[in-house]
């Protein structure tokens, strides 16, 4: 609710010049409001905005527990892509936690943001930590290994953008 007043005061008094934000991006009208006060408080800084997308759209709604929530948040991702043509120092990317539930889906899932989403960068985690069901972690790290390959290629390949830590693409 306030997340564009402490972005400000990180901006200001400390010459923050890159900021995160990771968003499930299920509700475009407030993303795009919040994101757009923080732009205008932070013109000479970077915004990175990482979209979760946890699997294909069945999957994906099933472990974010939201009906139709991978079309909202794609929904969300092209209305932030809109923003970004005002503003420059707005950076998308794709987040992807890979887990038992959905790591078949990783190449299928990796294409698709490439051909379709078609974002700044995107970012591929191994499941961690203590999760509320600890079979997420019993999976095939082949699938995981296989989408940070299309990642590199598409880095390589100039699809993806990657990102210096100043902030400009190269």
């Amino acid at each position: 609710k306030d997340l564009d007043e402490v972005v400000d005061l990180f901006y200001k008094n400390n010459r923050v010049r890159k900021f995160t934000i990771t968003t499930n991006g299920i509700l475009k009208e407030s993303s795009i409001e919040l994101l757009e006060k923080v732009l205008k408080k932070i013109p000479k800084a970077q915004l990175m905005v990482y979209f979760s997308l946890d699997g294909l759209p069945e999957t994906h709604d099933s472990i974010r527990r939201v009906p139709n929530g991978f079309q909202r948040t794609i929904t969300t991702i092209h209305a932030a892509k809109e923003l970004q043509k005002r503003y420059p120092n707005l950076f998308i990317s794709t987040i992807t936690t890979c887990t038992a539930h959905n790591q078949r889906e990783m190449i299928p899932l990796a294409n698709k943001i490439l051909d379709e989403i078609k974002p700044d960068n995107m970012v591929v985690n191994l499941v961690r930590g203590e999760v509320e069901d600890p079979s997420l972690k019993n999976l095939d790290i082949k699938n995981y290994h296989a989408f940070i390959q299309i990642q590199q290629e598409a880095i390589r390949t100039g699809r993806l953008g990657y990102f210096k830590f100043i902030g400009k693409k190269f």
